[in-house]
C-alpha cells in the first residue's frame, strides 16, 4: 500500500461505519480516492470477508447445532475447508461483481472505470459481510438477511462512482443483482458439491475426474472436464457481451410461432409476446393460455440469450433433488443436457413443469391442471424446431 493511499483513506472501522450509516457522502468520499484493487483487497475486502468465514467454522464446528434435543457439530477439519474455500470465493465474488459493474456501467449511461467498478463491489458488500457474524450461532443465521441492506449501498453507489444517470440506478442495480444472483447459485452448487465429496474422500478434491454426492434430497453429480468447457462457453459470452458482439434473441415473433394453435381441445388466447435488453444482452418470450373446463394452463416459451452460456453450469452438474410435504412436492434433475423442474401444490390442485434446453431456451406450462398435462402442454412445442432457430 502506498503512502497516499495509506494517509487518503480512513481507518477501516470509521470506513465501516461511514459506508453503513451515512452512505451517500461516503460514497462521494470514496469516489475521489486514490486507490488501487491491490490494495483495497489486502485494507479492506481480505479483512471484511474473513468475518463470515470464521464466524460460520466456529458456528458449525465448535458450537453446533441443535434441534429437539439433538445436537450436531461439522468435524473440525470439514469445517476449516467450508471456512477457507467460502472465504476465498467470498474474496473472487468481488472480483467477478466489479467485472459486471464496469461491463454494464455504458449500457446505463456511466463510464467504464475498473477501480471505480472494484469500490462499489468492495464497499457494497460490507453489510453482507458484517451480518455474516450471526453464523456464530447456527440458529441466528437467518439474521443474515440484514447483509441484504447491500443492495440499497450498490443502488446509491453505482451513480456516484460509475457517472451513471440516476434515474438509471434502479435497473443498474437492478442486473448487476441478478447476474450476481445467478453466478453465486453456480458457485454455490458447484462448491457443495466439491466440498462434500472432498469430505467423504477424506481429502482434497479431484476436480478432473468424475464426483457424486449422495444427499437426503438426491444427488449431485459433476464432471471436472464438463464444467471446463461450460466455464470457458460462460467466459467467451461475457467478452462477445462485454464487446458488443453477443448473439441476438429470438425474434419474439417466432416463439410465439412455436407454440401449439390449440390444446386440450381450447384455442390459444391470451397471447403475447415481447423482447428487449439493454446494452448487448437481449431476451425475448411468448405466451399463451388455453382454458378447457376446470383446466387452465399458460405455456411460455423464452430465450435467455446469451445469458445461456451460464445454464452450462447446470447441465455440466447432473443434480438430482425432491422434497415433499403432504400432497405438494417439488423436483430437478438433468437429462441428457436438459434441466427439468417440476412443482406441484396439492392443496390448489396446481403446478408448473419447466424444461431448459440448448443451455438457452425455457419451455414452461404452469396452471391448474395434473402434472401430465402440464409435461404434454410442454411435449406440444417441437423441440427440434425451437432449437433451430438458436443454432
Amino acid at each position: 500500500m502506498s503512502t497516499v493511499e495509506a494517509t487518503t483513506r480512513p481507518p477501516i472501522l470509521d470506513r465501516i461505519r461511514g459506508i453503513l450509516l451515512r452512505p451517500s457522502p461516503e460514497w462521494e468520499t470514496i469516489a475521489s480516492e486514490p486507490t488501487s484493487k491491490a490494495a483495497l483487497t489486502t485494507g479492506y475486502v481480505m479483512i471484511l470477508a474473513a468475518i463470515p468465514a470464521i464466524a460460520g467454522f466456529v458456528g458449525n464446528s465448535l458450537v453446533g447445532m441443535s434441534f429437539m434435543g439433538i445436537s450436531s457439530k461439522l468435524p473440525v477439519v470439514s469445517g476449516m475447508i467450508i471456512a477457507v474455500l467460502g472465504y476465498v470465493l467470498s474474496i473472487v465474488s468481488v472480483y467477478i461483481a466489479a467485472f459486471v459493474i464496469n461491463a454494464l456501467a455504458p449500457n446505463f449511461g456511466g463510464v467504464k472505470n475498473d477501480v471505480q467498478a472494484f469500490k462499489v463491489a468492495s464497499y457494497a458488500m460490507t453489510a453482507g459481510w458484517l451480518a455474516g457474524i450471526f453464523a456464530l450461532l447456527p440458529m441466528l443465521g437467518v439474521l443474515g438477511l440484514l447483509g441484504l441492506y447491500g443492495l440499497y449501498l450498490l443502488y446509491t453507489g453505482l451513480p456516484r462512482l460509475m457517472q451513471s444517470p440516476k434515474e438509471k440506478s434502479m435497473g443498474y442495480t437492478a442486473v448487476v443483482v441478478v447476474v450476481m444472483i445467478v453466478i453465486q447459485l453456480i458457485i454455490g452448487g458447484i462448491t457443495g458439491a466439491i466440498m462434500a465429496t472432498g469430505m467423504m474422500a477424506g481429502g482434497a478434491p479431484n476436480l478432473t475426474g468424475q464426483m457424486k454426492v449422495d444427499t437426503p434430497n438426491g444427488s449431485v453429480q459433476v464432471n471436472g472436464n464438463d464444467l471446463e468447457a461450460a466455464a470457458k462457453k460462460m467466459e467467451a459470452a461475457a467478452k462477445a457481451m462485454e464487446e458488443g458482439k453477443a448473439t441476438p434473441a429470438v425474434e419474439p415473433a417466432k416463439l410465439d410461432a412455436l407454440l401449439p394453435a390449440t390444446f386440450i381441445g381450447a384455442a390459444k388466447s391470451e397471447a403475447g409476446a415481447s423482447g428487449g435488453g439493454t446494452g448487448s444482452y437481449s431476451a425475448s418470450e411468448a405466451h399463451a393460455v388455453y382454458a378447457q373446463g376446470d383446466k387452465r394452463v399458460e405455456l411460455k416459451v423464452s430465450d435467455i440469450g446469451a445469458m445461456g452460456a451460464l445454464a452450462a453450469f447446470g447441465t455440466a452438474m447432473n443434480v438430482s433433488s425432491s422434497s415433499q410435504s403432504g400432497n405438494s412436492y417439488e423436483k430437478v434433475h438433468s437429462d441428457k443436457g436438459k434441466i427439468i423442474s417440476e412443482k406441484w401444490d396439492g392443496d390448489s390442485q396446481s403446478g408448473s413443469y419447466s424444461v431448459v434446453i440448448g443451455e438457452r431456451l425455457v419451455i414452461e406450462a404452469s396452471g391448474n391442471a395434473d402434472m401430465a398435462t402440464l409435461k404434454a402442454a410442454v411435449a406440444a412445442i417441437n423441440e427440434g424446431q425451437a432449437l433451430s432457430l438458436v443454432k
